[in-house]
């Protein structure tokens, strides 16, 4: 089973080196059968979805803690005996066997084996003490539980952590190429499961049905809910020129692009290859004013000075409001990260704010849940800016949670991923 190798190789990659989930499983998934592409999906993501928990489970099983390739592969192993039940346990224990004679040259293969055969029979207890029991019964690192208990208390971090539905995906209808109605015809004609969205340009998709189908694919794009209401949120009028200071892969830019057809959308980035994705994606959207520039977020370029309408400053942040989509992130979320990036979202938001014309809008936005990232930026920027004032956030297509300033998406609640916003006005 050559793609249990595979994805080893990717979550080793991931876990080791710190590659990015997205970008090394498509790599892999580019050179392999057809076949094993779901296999290799499925593996991978399951693994790092259930990571914190088996980290439990081997150190419960093991008297001392195994080689970090090791570590890798014992995953694996734990991810098919428990969740891969059409591979039955002799072929998953022999697989995984197999492979720890490859990384090891044989050495550990003993181990590995007598490892997953105590596995199979165990009975994962989950301890009393209530972070840690949350920390592994939904596999998230105990600083994110702090966080989080912290914040929201411990009944609503449950639902926050409950798993949502990961098989359908939200899209934008691009209505540059296809009217709503056109496009809801071929869904319905490829018998592509779906519902209408909360917002009348898009639609919660079977997203592998639809890569099936195989429809032009400038017809729509993959978009968050919430990153679609962010853009929505600024009003962005007809002719009005926006600037999207961190920009990249382009979401957000191009749909104010469409939103503003006479107007102008600069999307900054720091990186010369996401300026070279942003340019890709707006041509397969068909998106011609959208100009991709380098822009540091951080440092003020006086050319910019007074000269947008409007701004969308979503900020680098912790994304622990997508770890549902992208389990890697977790791995890297510290209470300590979490403080250094508050510092990183305050330079940004003010360093830009000063780009905004008298009288124009800003929405400072993340994809995290956690106070200090969002509400608190916010917070220190009014008090140290007062040539600004918050606008209310009041109309939304979902349930939200109002902040002392902005308001808080929460999976499960929201329909879509955790995210946060706030809308800042420019009086002098």
């Amino acid at each position: 089973m050559d793609y249990i190798y595979k994805s080893y190789k990717i979550l080793d990659s991931i876990m080791r080196n710190g590659a990015f989930s997205s970008i090394e499983l498509n790599n892999v998934l580019k050179l392999s059968e057809d076949c094993d592409k779901p296999n290799i999906t499925r593996i991978v993501y399951g693994v790092l979805d259930n990571s914190v928990k088996y980290d439990y489970i081997i150190a419960d099983l093991c008297t001392k803690k195994p080689k970090n390739s090791m570590v890798t592969l014992l995953k694996v192993g734990l991810y098919l005996l428990y969740e891969m039940k059409s591979v039955p346990d002799y072929t998953a224990i022999n697989n995984t066997v197999s492979i720890a004679k490859k990384v090891s040259k044989g050495a550990l293969s003993g181990f590995v084996n007598g490892f997953l055969r105590k596995a199979v029979d165990y009975k994962l207890v989950l301890p009393e003490d209530l972070i840690l029991r949350q920390s592994i019964e939904y596999s998230v690192p105990v600083d994110v539980i702090n966080l989080l208990n912290s914040e929201y208390g411990v009944e609503l971090t449950e639902l926050i952590l409950t798993k949502r539905d990961i098989h359908f995906e939200n899209i934008r209808v691009n209505e540059l190429l296809i009217e709503i109605k056109e496009f809801e015809e071929l869904l319905i004609e490829n018998k592509i499961e779906y519902s209408k969205g909360e917002l009348p340009n898009c639609f919660s998709v079977n997203l592998s049905g639809l890569l099936r189908a195989k429809l032009i694919s400038g017809y729509y794009t993959v978009q968050a809910l919430a990153s679609m209401i962010c853009c929505e949120t600024l009003e962005v009028k007809d002719d009005s020129v926006v600037l999207d200071c961190c920009a990249a892969p382009g979401g957000k830019a191009i749909y104010m692009a469409v939103m503003a057809p006479n107007g102008k959308v600069i999307a900054g980035d720091i990186h010369d290859h996401r300026l070279t994705l942003i340019e890709k994606y707006c041509d397969r959207m068909c998106v011609d004013n959208v100009e991709p520039v380098f822009l540091d977020g951080t440092v003020l370029n006086e050319k910019h000075m007074n000269t947008f309408d409007k701004i969308l400053c979503d900020v680098p942040c912790s994304g622990v409001g997508v770890y549902f989509n992208k389990p890697d992130i977790l791995f890297n979320i510290t209470e300590a990260k979490v403080k250094e990036l508050s510092e990183l979202q305050y330079t940004i938001l003010t360093t830009n704010s000063k780009y905004l014309k008298v009288g124009g809008d800003i929405i400072y936005s993340t994809c995290t849940m956690f106070e200090s990232e969002n509400s608190s930026v916010v917070e220190k920027f009014l008090k140290e800016n007062p040539n600004f004032q918050e606008i209310k956030i009041t109309k939304m297509p979902v349930e939200y949670f109002e902040k002392k300033h902005g308001v808080q998406l929460l999976p499960n609640v929201s329909k879509t991923v955790g995210f946060y916003m706030a809308k800042l006005r420019r009086l002098s």
